[in-house]
Order: C-alpha cells, then structure tokens, then sequence
C-alpha cells in the first residue's frame, strides 16, 4: 500500500536509501454497505490486479543526486478478512493485506518501474456502525478502520467517514466518501487525504447483479502534513477508476436467514488519470456462514 512508487512525491534517492513516509492512500475495491446481522460471519478475499502502469518520474538535483517521485503503484493486492456481525447494529473486521508495489530505491533509471516481490504489507481493523438501516429507501452509517503497516519506516492511517446508501426497487446506490489521516513512518507525513468508492447496482434476479463502481483518491487535503522536498518536484498525485462490475450469488442450505452465502464478484475498470494506471481487474470471494 506505501512504496515509492511511479508518481506522488517524497525523496527516494537511487544512491542514498530514504524511506516514503505517506503515500497517496489507495484502500482495497470494496464498497462498503449497511448490512449488519447479528452473529453473522463472513469471510472475504478481495483481489485486484493492475497493468499499463504511468512512468516513475526522477530527476538530478543540485549535488548530483538522482530523486524519483514517491507514489505508490500496485501490481497485485490480495486482501484476506473476517467479518462477524457484533450486534444489530455493528460489525467488525480483522484482515490482512499482501501487494507487489513498485521499487522503494530503484538502483537506476533502467529499473524505475520494476516492482519488488509479493509480500504481506499490513493488518487491518475495520468497524461499521449503522445509524438508518435501509428498510425503506435511505440508509446512513459510519465506517473507521485502522491500517497498520508492517514496515515501521511506512506511515500507518486511520479511514473514516460516512456509509450512504440509497434503494429504488432493483437499484442500490451507495457511496463511501473518506478521509485518510496518515501518521508515524519516517519521515513523517501527517497528512490527511480523501478517498471514495461508490456503486450503482441493479439487481437481474436472485443470483446476478449488475452495474458500475468507482474508486478515487485525492491526495493531500489543503496544506495538512510537512511536504518533501519530492512532492516540491513532482506534486501531489491523485487516483481515479472506472468501469462495470458483476456479482453472482449462490444461496445453500434453507435460505438467508438459515443457510449460507458465497458472492463472487468481477470488475473491469479504467484509469481517468495519467497518475492511475489504466487498467484494474478485480474479483472477490465472499462466503457468509
């Protein structure tokens, strides 16, 4: 999730080793709804897998020294969770989070896209509380998760914000607008950034779904943070995605209130940037017990 990478900004010098203290936030492609049950468990495995990726920016500054831009590009991230339904009105989810991103020091310019090896990044709590189910056409909750990263030179992050959903029939709209507020890693970066996912369902019948999602990041809200001398050169970098998605639905035993569910879900999208990469297949696994 944080590597120096092929577009953001903080130093990753070829012949001095540095660290990338904040990169831009990219969470998983996930939706997140306002469905809670009691007792419920589910175990999930969200996956994507990104090509066609933009150019590592670097430059040779004043003393000489070659700099590359510090943004974070993934190739692979496979998301392990368990979800448990605490209450009738909360749920809980522990996971953790394996990626191929992109060389922190690339050793020269022949090598700046190159990516390192598949590795398990971070561990990750989530909690969502429902404030308005949705039994009628609007509903309301709260989403917060901790993220934290293995590598203790990467800074960890906190994701709030507001679940919105909305029903019209065979339609499900929902939107999670978030904020990322990052801290500790060396150097450090308290900035805060703002992120989104959102979805436009249509229900076919009992097995398939249909429609569209997109995911977005913006990085670096207002003048939050300490800036590195990269984001001077570069800037900040912001992430945009696009494209259909489908869900099938496979129901065993005597039903939802009795039986158990597996979800799988497949998405094409596109990158609307030159900072995202412009393509992103994603698949998931759910299975509710």
């Amino acid at each position: 999730m944080k590597s120096c990478s092929l577009q953001t900004g903080a130093i990753c010098a070829a012949f001095a080793v540095s660290h990338c203290a904040a990169d831009p936030a990219i969470n998983q492609f996930e939706i997140k709804d306002l469905e809670v049950e009691l007792g419920q468990l589910e175990f999930q495995s969200q996956n994507a897998h990104s090509w066609d990726h933009p150019d590592r920016q670097f430059v040779i500054d004043g003393d000489g020294e070659l700099e590359f831009d510090d943004t974070t590009i993934t190739r692979r991230r496979h998301a392990l969770e368990f979800e448990y339904g605490t209450t009738e009105w909360m749920r809980n989810r522990i996971g953790i989070e394996l990626e191929q991103e992109n060389l922190d020091d690339p050793p020269s310019p022949a090598r700046a896209n190159d990516f390192a090896t598949f590795q398990l990044e971070e561990i990750a709590l989530e909690g969502v509380i429902v404030f308005i189910p949705t039994e009628r056409h609007f509903g309301a909750g709260l989403l917060i998760e901790y993220q934290y990263l293995l590598d203790p030179s990467e800074a960890d992050s906190l994701v709030f914000g507001p679940i919105l959903e909305a029903r019209f029939g065979r339609w499900d709209f929902i939107i999670n607008p978030t904020l990322v507020q990052f801290f500790a890693g060396t150097p450090q970066d308290n900035k805060l950034d703002f992120a989104y996912g959102a979805h436009a369902l249509y229900t076919v019948n009992d097995q398939w779904t249909v429609g569209a999602e997109t995911y977005g990041t913006i990085e670096r809200i207002g003048r939050t943070g300490t800036r590195s001398e990269a984001y001077r050169l570069f800037g900040d970098h912001d992430f945009h995605r696009i494209g259909p998605i489908s869900y099938y639905r496979k129901t065993f035993g005597d039903g939802d209130d009795d039986g158990q569910i597996l979800t799988i879900g497949t998405g094409f999208f596109i990158g609307l940037n030159e900072d995202t990469s412009r393509y992103t297949l994603k698949w998931s696994i759910e299975y509710e017990f």
